[in-house]
């Protein structure tokens, strides 16, 4: 574990969908019809299966493999090529309105 908002007592905060975070959590909390937009976006040749975005008090487990998180990269404690998973858990969307 190299991470656990949960014990820090904070939520992580962060914008989806712009590339400041890692590829895999865009993908795994915009769901498959906007990841699908993104890979292209992006580049990348892969299926994604079928899910929706997340929603508000949802939770899920995302299983990011390096090529979508890090990649070659040493991270603070995580060493490169790292296939990552995290728990998440929506608890609120911020907009910019």
């Amino acid at each position: 574990m190299f991470d656990n908002s949960i014990q820090r007592g904070v939520p992580f905060e962060c914008v989806i969908g712009t590339g400041r975070v890692i590829k895999g959590w865009d993908l795994g909390v915009l769901g498959n019809e906007v990841g699908n937009k993104l890979l292209e976006k992006w580049g990348i040749q892969m299926t994604l299966p079928d899910f929706a975005p997340m929603q508000v008090g949802g939770k899920r487990q995302l299983m990011v493999p390096a090529s979508l998180a890090y990649g070659e990269r040493t991270i603070g404690k995580i060493p490169p090529n790292s296939d990552l998973t995290f728990e998440i858990e929506l608890l609120e969307v911020k907009t910019r309105d």
